[in-house]
C-alpha cells in the first residue's frame, strides 16, 4: 500500500465509523454508510477520485488446485469428474506414448506441467494395469 491508499482508506473509514456511531432511531444515515463503503470499495480496486484514473491493478492470483475447485463448483460434480477422468486418462496416454519414445521423465513432466514424481507413478500404474489385465493402454489415433 502507498502513503497515499492508506491515507484515504483511513479517512474513509474513520468517516464510515462516525456514521456508524451517529446511526440512531433518529437519525436515518444510511446513504452516507452505503457511500462511505462504496468509496472504500473503489478506492481499493484502484480508483482515485482526485484525478478519475485508475492507479492500481487488482491482482488475482490461483493455485492450480483453487482453479479446479472453483471449476468444480461452476460447472457441477458430474461434468467436473467427467471432464477430469478425460483428462485424466489422455495423461496417461500421453505419458505412456512420451515412454515408449524414450521421452525423459524430466521432460515428460515438464511438457505435460506435472512433477517427475507424478510421471513415475503413472508409469508404474500403466505397467501395473497392463500385466494385472493383459491389456495395452490405448493409443492417440
Amino acid at each position: 500500500m502507498d502513503e497515499r491508499l492508506i491515507q484515504v482508506s483511513g479517512t474513509i473509514l474513520n468517516n464510515l465509523e462516525t456514521n456508524v456511531k451517529k446511526t440512531s432511531e433518529k437519525v436515518n444515515n444510511d446513504w452516507q454508510i452505503i457511500t462511505n463503503l462504496l468509496g472504500l470499495i473503489t478506492i481499493f480496486l484502484g480508483y482515485d477520485w482526485l484525478d478519475g484514473k485508475i492507479h492500481r491493478h487488482v491482482i488475482f492470483c490461483q493455485d492450480q488446485v483453487q482453479e479446479q475447485k472453483d471449476w468444480r463448483i461452476r460447472v457441477g460434480d458430474h461434468l467436473y469428474y467427467d471432464q477430469y477422468r478425460l483428462e485424466e486418462k489422455r495423461r496417461y496416454m500421453l505419458v505412456n506414448l512420451m515412454e515408449r519414445k524414450k521421452v525423459p521423465k524430466y521432460e515428460i513432466a515438464r511438457l505435460l506441467r506435472i512433477s517427475p514424481e507424478r510421471v513415475g507413478k503413472i508409469l508404474l500404474e500403466i505397467h501395473k494395469y497392463q500385466t494385472e489385465t493383459g491389456k495395452k493402454i490405448p493409443q492417440f489415433e
